[in-house]
Parts: structure tokens; sequence; C-alpha cells
């Protein structure tokens, strides 16, 4: 009795002298409380790494199951070209066309390079632009868009010229009868690739609109640009030298219309040689007339 009174009493002077009790050991039990949260993070970790582990390698088998799927179709004979199409040719020859291309029946559709092949075929000068289509099993569909020649222009040689002034093959007149030819070109500078002086590209397009209703173009056969006078052109039936200068072409071939019906009228066209309309108000008329023959019919 007397022992427990004397423990008490000196557990009351430790709290009066301010001193706490030392705290109470910690258990085995605690140690494995604080341990089970830091296993299951644990745990979570290896499962996501699983997962990423799990898609990744399923990607890649798609992927190679792709890429070899698709080695499969380029080799499989299912897939070869049978036919080749050509479309918009008016110049040149359908065989033409896909011997530039460079296809052969029985090359794999999939395998065919789209893009090289417009190009290969746009080289070729009477091509101005050029589609491929790949029609699923096996055909090729190309479509052509050709140049029109407008003129043929003299140089050393003879060569087409299209309607945007660039001379893109050599040519003969004979075979193009009824297309005029350029004269006045520098001879050493035409030729594929060579394109007319702006000036006398402008001068051509406006006569090409405003001359159809007076001058068809297929009865012109000569034009002949002068830098410092314009246009002069010669027609096809008896060689008539018309001068138009520079500009203005629609009221020039109006005149010319009114002189030629005039010369008509009076049997007189026959004897026409040439007429010189670059002047605005005036038209100087030059042939084999008879002075005595003019009086007669009024001129």
């Amino acid at each position: 009795m007397a022992e427990g009174l004397v423990r008490h009493h000196v557990r009351f002077d430790r709290i009066r002298d301010g001193r706490s009790p030392k705290p109470a050991p910690v258990t085995a039990l605690g140690n494995q409380a604080t341990r089970r949260p830091r296993r299951r993070s644990v745990g979570r970790d290896l499962r996501r790494l699983a997962q990423v582990l799990l898609l990744c390698l399923l990607v890649g088998a798609l992927s190679l199951l792709f890429v070899r799927g698709y080695q499969l179709l380029l080799t499989s004979s299912l897939l070869s070209v049978a036919r080749i199409q050509v479309n918009g040719c008016t110049h040149l020859q359908p065989e033409t066309v896909i011997q530039q291309a460079g296809i052969h029946p029985g090359d794999n559709i999939l395998g065919v390079d789209l893009a090289e092949i417009s190009r290969r075929v746009s080289s070729h000068p009477w091509v101005e632009s050029a589609v491929i289509i790949r029609e699923i099993p096996d055909s090729i569909r190309i479509d052509i868009v050709e140049r029109e020649p407008l003129a043929l222009v003299r140089g050393r040689a003879f060569y087409l010229v299209d309607p945007r002034g660039r001379a893109f093959v050599q040519a003969f007149p004979a075979e193009y009868p009824g297309l005029p030819i350029i004269s006045g070109m520098d001879p050493a500078n035409v030729g594929p690739g060579w394109e007319l002086p702006q000036e006398a590209m402008t001068l051509l397009s406006a006569l090409y609109r405003d001359c159809q209703d007076y001058l068809p173009w297929r009865l012109i056969s000569e034009i002949q640009y002068v830098p410092t006078m314009g246009l002069k052109v010669y027609t096809l039936r008896g060689g008539i030298a018309i001068t138009l200068g520079t500009g203005d072409y629609g009221a020039r071939m109006a005149r010319l219309g009114r002189v030629l019906r005039h010369l008509e009228e009076r049997g007189l066209h026959h004897h026409l040689r040439g007429i010189d309309l670059a002047y605005r108000d005036r038209v100087f008329v030059r042939g084999t007339f008879r002075k005595d023959r003019l009086q007669q019919r009024g001129v």
C-alpha cells in the first residue's frame, strides 16, 4: 500500500515539474496499418504499366498487320492494271499518251504513282495539263487538255504557237492549212518554249477577236509584225496586203468591210493588191486599176 502511494506521488511530482510522460511505444500492429496504403499504390502502378504495355503491343501488332496486308495488295494479281483509258485527244493518239505515261498492263494499280505519271504526260509538247485517276480494281484513266494551235511562227523552221503566244512544237505549214504564219521575229530566237513579245501577242489576240466578221482567221495567209508599225496581214486569196497598224482593230475591220463591198459592187475587187488602214481618218487602196475604168465606174 505504501509502495503504491510512493509511485503516484512521483507521477504527480513530474506533472508539477511540467514534464510530460513518455509516449507509449508503437506496436507491430500499428506498423502494419501504415504499410498497407503503400502496397496498394504500388499495385495500382503495376497494373497501369501492364495496361500501357499491352496497348503498345496491340498497336504494334495492328501496324505490322497493316503493313503486311498492304504489301500483299501491292503484289496481288487481283489489282493489276488491265485497262488504260485516255480522254481529250484531238491531235495526239491515245497510244502516244500511254507510252508517255509509262504505264503497262499488269502493273499493280496501287503501286502506280499518279503524280509522277501526270508530270510525265504533261511534259509532252502537245499536252497542256493531265489528270490521272485510279479506278479500282483494274483501270487507269488519263484526262488530258491539249494545246490549241493559234498560228505558226517563222524562225529557222516553223513552230506552232498556242493562244498564250508560246511556241511548243515544230510543224510544217502544209499540215495546218487553216493557220496563218507569223513573220517578223528574229529567227535565231524562235524555238520550242519561245514566247512572242507581249506587244505582238496583245495585237494578235485583239486581231483574232475582232477580225472574224470581216476576215476569218482561216483566210489569213500571213501576219507580219513590225514593232514600230504594228500588224500587216496577207490574205490567202490573192495575197492582198492589209496594213492594220496598232489597236482598235474592230473599227479598222469595219472600214475594211465597207471598202471591200464598195470595190466588189463596182467589179474592181479582182484588181485589188493592198489596203492601208493604219490611219484613222482615211483608207489607201492599191491595185492594178486603169484610170478609165475608175472613171467609168464612179470611183
